[in-house]
């Protein structure tokens, strides 16, 4: 431990000389209480912040929500005609900023939550949006693609004054304000990997403060004079706390919960995140959980369906009124069990869906809606008709190809194409890796038919690019910074209307690291909350069912039992009627 000590009061007198000879006034970071500089134990049980702030979506739209953990309300803010994300509540908790597209552009805007009045802060054709506070409430800092790349300006309130904060041929995301005297931090780029970095007042001195390749979802505290961020530990997402006064240190143990979006609760003063729910090797998480360190009790967790993010956190200062004028939503506040196959009304026909290239371009009836208008939204979205051509849809139960479980025999699952280009010839397809609970995921873009901020969104996080020859060596990919330009995102799309991505396949002999086909980045479900046998039993008779899912023959391909129930494949029952007649001489 000594040595750790001695090895850390090194490194942190050669980074003052460094920053000395820069010109630069060094600042340090770290551990000034316990835990400080660690990954927190967050739980459940407390509840977080008075008010919460979430962008979520999973109405179809983003939009975003206000949630009151003590009595498990949760008030949409965001009107039906438009998307809102990233929210933040102003110091004195009356206010909500958030990014919002309306007439396909991202601007800034403010609404006051007690009237409901929403004034718009910027009016550019570029993207606007990651607003944060200033302690005392008179300035936003934002990000923008107006200058062509993602930079940070600040506005002032009312005056509507921009500055420019960053000037960098790099990637500058997520501003938020550190200390009382106008400082900012935010995430860059620079030389290749995500980095915090710290701006101070005058704007003439930039410091990186945290070098990472997994870092991200900066937040400050009330005071502005502590911070955090999401650092991913061996597969599981940590939020990671510091302060101004010491050095940084990582976290050495990776945490049991899987935590994103920071903030921090006015109240009881301590840090605040979102706890992700469930989730394996063969199924996607189930949603979101609200994680405190404080003790306060609720009546019960709640559960967050879909996919939420972007949390604030204000202190009770609203009347129940306040919040009467908002839509109320209802949600299951409770984690899914495990699931049980369901009676089955009998088989129903596969839709055939004639414009598509596919081998088999047949889809369950019940979801054959669902993918003609994901595949509609795309192209409004986009430009490209990117599921005009699929690798793969349905496949037969008797087909001896793929894995023995696979929902394309079900008729809910499509595979996009590898790789597609523009007519220019450039790809217009691109990938960033994300880990959820330890399991690897690639999240899909496509890069928008029109560049001029109508479709689509700049890129806020790394790209993952796979060499060419991946697919014929054991040749990993690697990470870069985000591309300029704008950019949809596919897995958004597809979770908004039912559709899942799958983990990359991790095992010892078929690993996405080495092997090309076992990343499935171009896989997606639509399960519905039914378990695998169910869904067959909804387009095959029993008669197919007993010929080609045979309980005993699956078991003596060398599936477990625990597998079998888990995709809820029924063990015949055997009668003791049945068990005399065996006995009995033919």
């Amino acid at each position: 431990m000594k040595r750790v000590s001695g090895l850390m009061a090194v490194i942190h007198s050669l980074w003052g000389i460094v920053l000395l000879l820069s010109g630069a006034t060094p600042l340090s970071l770290g551990i000034s209480q316990p835990g400080w500089g660690q990954t927190t134990s967050l739980e459940t049980s407390g509840a977080p912040c008075a008010l919460n702030a979430m962008a979520s979506n999973s109405s179809g739209t983003w939009a975003v929500y206000i949630t009151q953990p003590l009595s498990n309300s949760i008030y949409k803010l965001t009107p039906a005609t438009v998307e809102d994300r990233n929210p933040a509540w102003s110091p004195d908790g009356a206010y909500l900023a958030f990014e919002r597209r309306q007439n396909n552009n991202w601007d800034i805007y403010i609404q006051h939550i007690p009237s409901g009045k929403v004034q718009r802060i910027t009016d550019h054709t570029a993207f606007d949006g990651e607003p944060s506070w200033s302690s005392d409430g008179k300035t936003l800092a934002f990000t923008t693609a107006r200058d062509g790349n993602l930079e940070i300006y600040t506005v002032t309130l009312p005056e509507l004054e921009l500055q420019r904060v960053t000037n960098t041929p790099d990637a500058e995301v997520s501003p938020e304000w550190l200390g009382n005297d106008g400082s900012l931090i935010y995430i860059s780029w620079h030389n290749g990997t995500n980095t915090v970095y710290s701006a101070n007042p005058q704007r003439t001195r930039l410091l990186p403060l945290l070098i990472g390749q997994e870092i991200g979802q900066v937040a400050t505290s009330s005071s502005r004079a502590n911070w955090a961020y999401v650092e991913v530990v061996q597969g599981i997402a940590a939020i990671v706390l510091s302060d101004q006064s010491q050095h940084d240190q990582r976290p050495r143990v990776p945490p049991q919960d899987h935590l994103q979006s920071p903030a921090w609760d006015p109240q009881t003063e301590t840090w605040v995140g979102l706890r992700l729910v469930g989730g394996n090797r063969y199924e996607y998480p189930q949603g979101w959980m609200l994680a405190s360190a404080s003790n306060r009790a609720v009546s019960a967790p709640m559960l967050l369906p879909g996919h939420w993010e972007s949390l604030s956190c204000a202190a009770s200062l609203l009347e129940p009124s306040d919040l009467s004028q908002y839509q109320k939503i209802e949600f299951d506040t409770t984690e899914v069990a495990d699931q049980a196959p369901l009676s089955s009304s009998g088989p129903s026909p596969l839709i055939m869906i004639p414009d598509i290239i596919a081998l088999q371009a047949r889809f369950a009836q019940e979801v054959a809606p669902d993918f003609k208008q994901l595949r509609a939204a795309i192209i409004r979205e986009s430009g490209y008709d990117v599921l005009g051509e699929l690798n793969d849809g349905w496949r037969d139960i008797s087909s001896p190809s793929g894995a023995t479980f696979s929902w394309h025999k079900a008729g809910r699952a499509f595979d996009t194409r590898f790789w597609m280009n523009d007519s220019q010839g450039k790809s217009i397809l691109y990938l960033a890796k994300e880990e959820l609970r330890g399991e690897v995921y690639f999240r899909l873009y496509i890069r928008a038919k029109s560049q001029d901020g109508t479709q689509g969104e700049p890129l806020r996080r790394s790209l993952w690019v796979i060499p060419q020859m991946q697919r014929y060596s054991e040749v990993e990919g690697y990470s870069i910074p985000p591309v300029t330009g704008y950019f949809v995102d596919f897995t958004d799309l597809a979770q908004r209307h039912g559709w899942e991505r799958i983990s990359a396949a991790n095992q010892p002999d078929f690993n996405w690291r080495t092997n090309f086909y076992a990343l499935e980045y171009w896989h997606y479900e639509k399960r519905d909350n039914l378990c695998w046998y169910e869904a067959l039993s909804k387009v095959y008779s029993i008669e197919r069912l007993n010929e080609f899912v045979n309980y005993h023959k699956l078991i003596d391909k060398g599936h477990s039992r625990q597998e079998l129930r888990y995709f809820c494949v029924p063990e015949p029952r055997v009668t003791l009627l049945a068990k005399y007649k065996k006995l009995l001489p033919e």
